[in-house]
């Protein structure tokens, strides 16, 4: 009903098993463009299979083209489009804050949900940080699956800041 009502030129996919019943519909307007965006390491379900029918397969900071799409001439590696923009939005702001800071900061990001490896790392990285002298800022992004149980490292290490959501990432650039 929404690729009748809304008649796209373009469908874009970008995993879960939210996307498969519109992009299944989109495959079967032969006027649409279809279209998956892998970010992660490691492709999905969801786009490995929408991949096999679209029109253009696209991945953002990893190159998965060898392990996944090798046959595949459709496929682009594109970047991350979010670095381009913190950088033209909060460029200048960052690299003064970093001049006067004089300070290292380090960022572990797991997802809106969280990632308990990633945070596992982090707190191993703040324990190797406590045997040498430094001046280095931790911040970890939990997730809200983990906040909870993460949260409390903050008093064992001072150089670490837990949060569990980020919704602007380039004010986050900014701490």
């Amino acid at each position: 009903k929404i690729i009748k009502d809304f008649k796209p030129d373009v469908c874009l996919g970008s995993g879960g098993y939210v996307s498969v019943p519109l992009m299944m519909a989109a495959h079967k307007n032969p006027k649409i463009v279809t279209a998956i965006l892998e970010n992660d390491q490691f492709i999905g379900r969801a786009n490995l299979q929408l991949a096999r029918k679209s029109d253009l397969v696209f991945s953002g900071l990893f190159n998965l083209k060898e392990k996944y799409f090798a046959e595949q001439e459709n496929y682009y590696q594109v970047g991350h489009p979010r670095c381009e923009e913190l950088s033209r939005t909060y460029g200048e702001e960052i690299a003064r804050k970093q001049q006067k800071d004089n300070c290292d900061v380090i960022t572990f990001i797991g997802g809106s949900l969280g990632a308990e490896l990633i945070n596992e790392q982090a707190i191993k990285y703040c324990q190797l940080l406590e045997t040498e002298s430094n001046n280095k800022k931790v911040i970890l992004v939990t997730g809200k699956r983990y906040y909870d149980q993460y949260k409390n490292y903050q008093q064992m290490f001072a150089n670490l800041e837990v949060i569990d959501y980020v919704d602007d990432i380039g004010a986050l650039y900014l701490e």
